[in-house]
């Protein structure tokens, strides 16, 4: 217990915080490159698998993820939550719906070498 209580103990150092700036950093680069429709350089760039079928991105990871649509990669984004686990960094933001006007919340999963994952659709 005492080993587990280390390993998710956030100690506001800079460690965290770099990581923080670095998650939140290449979030909007691949935001950017989704809105641009920058589809090859994301695969490219950041060695994720997806499908791109009806204006959405599909990473089928997890099983139950809803397909990301294309068209809220280019809204505003809002940090809602940054977690540094021991096996993955996530980040979720409010980002805006403009189909239901209202924010929606993404979670973006990175490894802990800042390899990007998936991008999670969640409830907001």
């Amino acid at each position: 217990m005492k080993e587990e209580i280390e390993v998710y103990k956030l100690v506001p150092d800079i460690n965290y915080r770099q990581s923080l700036q670095v998650a939140d950093r290449e979030a909007r680069i691949i935001m950017r490159l989704i809105s641009e429709g920058k589809f090859d350089e994301l695969k490219r760039e950041y060695d994720v698998k997806f499908e791109v079928k009806d204006g959405k991105i599909d990473f089928d990871v997890p099983k139950n993820n809803t397909p990301f649509p294309i068209e809220w990669a280019s809204n505003f984004m809002y940090i809602g939550n940054f977690i540094k686990g021991p096996d993955s960094i996530d980040i979720s933001y409010f980002i805006y719906n403009p189909t239901h006007d209202r924010s929606e919340i993404i979670y973006m999963t990175f490894d802990n070498d800042m390899k990007f994952q998936f991008i999670y659709v969640g409830d907001a």
